[in-house]
């Protein structure tokens, strides 16, 4: 992360510099330096389509909601061997439902789900999945 130096207050000494200052930490993918951003949901083809991996951890998950500003940021886990856990993306996903209006993130951990993407949405009924990809060199894996 980058160290960014802030004002603590408005009063500027004889140098012309703040009085004192204190640290801050931007970001990770910060779009005023042109960094892209180490997450993001897709809407349309899977995590590998987009050139990144899935986010298969739950701490990172997590961690992809809040940098993301989503609401929900605790994850459901997903991983009965049912049969409909295919229907959903692998990995984190961000789903929105516009029947009865609900924004929840999920993580699918079921082998049938590998592959899986934004094409398990069904639009038509209002239920957009849209997975949550990794950019950054580890992929999702917990560090």
């Amino acid at each position: 992360m980058a160290t960014v130096q802030r004002p603590r207050s408005r009063s500027w000494g004889s140098s012309g510099s703040p009085s004192s200052t204190e640290k801050r930490s931007a970001p990770a993918g910060d779009p005023f330096r042109g960094d892209p951003p180490r997450f993001r949901k897709i809407s349309n083809g899977t995590c590998a389509d987009a050139g990144a991996r899935p986010v298969t951890s739950r701490t990172v998950c997590e961690a992809a909601a809040r940098s993301l500003g989503m609401p929900d940021t605790r994850a459901k886990t997903i991983d009965s061997g049912d049969g409909s856990n295919e229907t959903k993306p692998e990995g984190c996903y961000y789903f929105r439902n516009f029947e009865d209006l609900t924004a929840t993130l999920w993580l699918n951990t079921a082998e049938a789900a590998r592959g899986q993407g934004a094409e398990t949405s069904d639009r038509d009924r209002g239920l957009l999945r849209q997975p949550i990809c990794d950019f950054g060199a580890d992929g999702g894996a917990d560090a």
